[in-house]
């Protein structure tokens, strides 16, 4: 082994042991040394694609320090790079290395409060694997699935559609039972994603439903790993206590309860916040009452074509592809007409749906793909244009960059330009 490859190598290792410890800032300052060396290396060699696998690799790691250390710009930025030298590398499996960065990206930017860059990156993830058939395979491929899976649940219970957070919550735990042997042989690898996402974010929609022995069921699974040693024994027993009492099950809450403030003051208190805290409106609820203060024909095939059977992301939500446009056309036509001033929450998850379809259906169209354009970028623009006026109307700056950033990718891919809606009235086909 060269010389500059086992110095790369020994900081790779080094910051990966102080990333597991929780020694966050050691595990930057490694990574990025290994970074340094990496692209000295690439700068001598430009072609060398065993390097350029080796630096995604480093960045990809990166990415997960600096979003534990408080930073998922930064970390979405590293991970952008990761994914560049994961396609120079040509390496095996590339589209799933990919797409476990896109994943991981998905986390950042929802950190960072970029509801569409991390839609659009957990919907590119999933139709990656779905594409490699590894919904089909068993552990320990399937494993690697429920771990994107478990991202998507997170990102889409804050930022998207929380009925497929939990269809992505309970796809991820389903697996994760299944090949809960392999699990066991590297726990580390795994247990975080399984209790910590998908896990917090099946019980917690299955509570919020009222959903109680679903929701049970899965407080009951993250005690048996939690009393192995992996995980938060206070917040589970917490949680199990809160979701029994607000069941009408005081009696057997009482020592869950009593058990979880011994070891923790604020335990219980964080788990009834939880309990009590808003969701989303899905795009199922969205369509629903969209269609009825409208009066928008069509609303409730719409509805029961995008939301009747169970999906992931936004390519997942239509299966004939042939009508996909139709239905991304129908829901920004809708997203148009509601009034975002008395139902901002229901403007943006049309116009946002409407956008991510259109997006994925870009994306898998040749090149050759001005001809369609032609027909779809006016009706795209004005699903923008109301992303944009309601980011306005209800976002921070994180969330307007991440809206501005969409139109320009739009702009960019499409050479189709968006009016400022301050100066064109967002309309259907405007």
């Amino acid at each position: 082994m060269a010389r500059w490859e086992s110095k790369a190598d020994q900081q790779f290792w080094k910051g990966l042991a102080a990333q597991q410890s929780g020694r966050i800032t050691e595990a930057l300052a490694a990574h990025r040394r290994a970074v340094g060396i990496l692209r000295g290396r690439l700068r001598r060699h430009p072609g060398a694609v065993a390097v350029h696998e080796k630096l995604a690799a480093v960045l990809y790691s990166l990415g997960s320090s600096l979003v534990a250390s408080g930073e998922p710009d930064e970390a979405a930025k590293v991970l952008e790079d990761s994914e560049h030298h994961y396609v120079m590398s040509a390496a095996p499996d590339v589209d799933l290395l990919v797409a476990d960065v896109q994943a991981r990206r998905a986390g950042a930017h929802g950190l960072a409060a970029h509801p569409v860059s991390a839609l659009t990156d957990i919907d590119r993830a999933l139709t990656a694997y779905a594409r490699r058939g590894v919904h089909a395979e068993g552990p320990p491929r399937s494993l690697d699935l429920a771990r994107v899976l478990s991202q998507a649940a997170v990102v889409h219970r804050v930022h998207g559609d929380t009925d497929q957070a939990l269809a992505c919550a309970g796809q991820a735990l389903a697996r994760y039972n299944e090949g809960f042997a392999a699990v066991n042989t590297d726990p580390s690898a795994h247990l975080g994603y399984m209790i910590g996402m998908a896990a917090d974010t099946a019980s917690a929609l299955e509570a919020a439903k009222g959903n109680w022995p679903s929701a049970l069921a899965v407080d009951d699974m993250v005690l048996h790993v939690v009393e192995q040693g992996w995980g938060d024994l206070a917040k589970a027993l917490a949680r199990k206590g809160v979701h029994l009492r607000a069941a009408g099950r005081a009696a057997q809450a009482q020592p869950f309860l009593a058990r979880a403030a011994e070891m923790s003051t604020t335990a219980v208190e964080r788990e009834q916040r939880t309990l009590t805290q808003p969701h989303p409106r899905s795009l199922d609820e969205v369509l629903r009452t969209a269609g009825a203060a409208t009066g928008v024909v069509g609303v409730a095939v719409l509805r029961r074509v995008l939301t009747r059977a169970e999906s992931y992301s936004a390519s997942a939500r239509v299966s004939d592809q042939a009508n996909a446009p139709a239905h991304a056309r129908s829901l920004s036509v809708l997203a148009a007409a509601v009034d975002p001033e008395t139902d901002a929450e229901a403007a943006w998850r049309l116009s946002l749906e409407s956008h991510l379809l259109y997006h994925a259906l870009l994306r898998n169209r040749p090149a050759s793909s001005r001809d369609w354009l032609s027909t779809q970028a006016d009706t795209w623009a004005t699903a923008l244009r109301v992303m944009v006026r309601v980011s306005r109307l209800i976002g921070g700056e994180a969330m307007q960059n991440d809206v501005r950033a969409a139109v320009a990718r739009f702009t960019e891919e499409t050479a189709f330009a968006v009016d400022d809606p301050r100066e064109v009235s967002p309309g259907p086909g405007s």
